[in-house]
């Protein structure tokens, strides 16, 4: 998969980043969430 640009594979790689540093948060907070009101 050469042909495809550097860019490409960082702006990916930024995305997938993203996807779960919010996925982790969203946990962490339902986890809290769930602790406070049980």
């Amino acid at each position: 998969m050469s042909w495809l640009p550097n860019s490409q594979y960082w702006r990916l790689n930024q995305i997938l980043r993203n996807r779960h540093i919010q996925l982790c948060s969203l946990i962490l907070v339902s986890n809290f969430f769930g602790r406070a009101i049980f």
